[in-house]
Parts: structure tokens; sequence; C-alpha cells
């Protein structure tokens, strides 16, 4: 309706399903909107509460669902409901730390895990990487489907979910603040030749002969105590190259205009 009047808003999935009634934990970042193959709505959401990262009790999701409507012989909606793709549920004390990151029907975040070590007050936590495809492999009825691993995070080839400690040594006591998909920089190669206008005379113009491919990257800061083992601390940079979609816009040439 275009009158706020008649606007309605309804809960159609319950994140914390089938948990208590007080496990539920806040979602601090929008969640993502998006469009699977069949043109249907797809919402990503995670939890996670970065103002209490010490809580090594609390459980945190992370869904895909894909929005269901059903239709009256008018054509009008008249439920909304929810098809839930696939549902990770971290481990108590881990959540999810900044912003998800959608990339070529693929969801990139990342997680922190609070250290629950009463003896070692220098272990804080850990980090860890996520990647998986945003749809996943949707089941029959209502059957949560499979999320699937994108394998983009693997330096060994093989498909993963997630990278932690034991893959990275450098997310262990760091704390990793959102991840962003990032293109670098193309390189091109000019040449400059001569063009004679009737009007205008001779005149030189750059034209490109040349350009690199471009490289895409998953890009992340990590936050935390000097890995080299000196007090204090630092901050890192962790890439890791993705593979680059199969269309992308390229600058070939740019036209000035004079009014």
């Amino acid at each position: 309706s275009p009158d706020p009047a008649n606007w309605e808003a309804r809960a159609f999935h319950d994140i914390f399903h089938g948990a208590a009634a007080n496990a539920g934990q806040p979602a601090y970042n929008r969640p993502i909107v998006s469009v699977n193959a069949n043109n249907e709505v797809v919402l990503l959401q995670a939890t996670g509460d970065v103002d209490r990262l010490e809580d090594v009790t609390a459980e945190n999701r992370v869904i895909s669902i894909t929005e269901e409507l059903t239709f009256d012989a008018t054509g009008a909606v008249i439920a909304v409901g929810g098809q839930l793709n696939w549902q990770i549920t971290l481990q108590p004390g881990e959540q999810v730390t900044g912003p998800l990151e959608l990339f070529e029907s693929n969801v990139f975040f990342g997680s922190f895990v609070a250290s629950n070590d009463a003896v070692d007050a220098c272990q804080v936590g850990f980090s860890r990487l996520w990647g998986a495809e945003f749809v996943g492999n949707i089941t029959a009825g209502n059957t949560p489907g499979e999320f699937l691993p994108t394998g983009a995070l693997d330096d060994g080839g093989t498909p993963t979910l997630n990278i932690g400690p034991g893959d990275l040594p450098t997310l262990e006591n760091r704390l990793i603040m959102g991840v962003a998909a990032t293109r670098r920089p193309t390189c091109v190669d000019f040449t400059e030749p001569t063009e004679t206008d009737p009007y205008l005379g001779s005149r030189q113009a750059y034209r490109v002969t040349n350009s690199s491919a471009p490289v895409f990257e998953l890009t992340a800061l990590l936050g935390g105590r000097d890995t080299a083992g000196v007090a204090g601390a630092s901050i890192e940079e962790f890439t890791r190259e993705l593979v680059p979609p199969p269309a992308y816009t390229t600058s070939r040439a740019y036209l000035p205009v004079v009014d």
C-alpha cells in the first residue's frame, strides 16, 4: 500500500527456535538482503553482542532464509513465511563480530571465540574466518539444506567452511572486526597515437592497449597482542584471493563533455 498507515510487520522466523526463551542474542549488524536464481528474496543474518566479547556461555547463530509468499486468486499476498536454507550454530562464547560480506553468491564473515581459561590471563580467545554459499543445498519440504563451503579460504584446495588458529596462527589472541571483498587496482598500458582532424588539426590521445585481469581479495584487519611476543598490541592485515566473477565492468576510455 502507498499509505504507511496500512503497513504492518510480522515475525516469520525465530533465529533461536528450539532454544530456551532467554537464549536469544542480539544482532548488531543489519541483515543482507539478496535474491536467488528464482528471484526470491534471501536474507542472511548473524547474531552477537560485541559489547560482551568475554561472555563464554552465549551461543550465537548465522542463518540463511528464503522468503516464501502465499497468494490468493487475485494475486494479493495473504501469508509470508520462510524456508530455512541453512543454520550455523556457533560454539559457546563465539559470536560474529562484524557485518556479513556477500560476494559472488558466497557469504564471508569473521567470528571471535572468548577464552574460558581461568588460569592463563594472557589467553583472551581467538578468531575464525568463515565462507559459505549464501543459499546452500536447499532440500525438499521445510528441512534445512546444507551450507556449502566455498573453498575460497583453503590454501590446500580443499573446500572448508572456516579456518582458525590451527590453519592461521595469527588468529590466536586476535580479534577480527568484519571482512570485506575488495578489488585491487588494475594495471593498464597506454599508447599515444596521433590523430588528424580536419577541423581541430593534429592531436594525440591516450589509448588502452593492454590491461591486466582484476584481482579480488577477501581482506580483514586483525587486532590484538603482537604475535612476535613483544609487549603491546598490533594490527595485521589478512588477505586471501577470491575467484573473480564471470563478468565485471572495466573502463576502457573517458569522454570529456564541454557545455
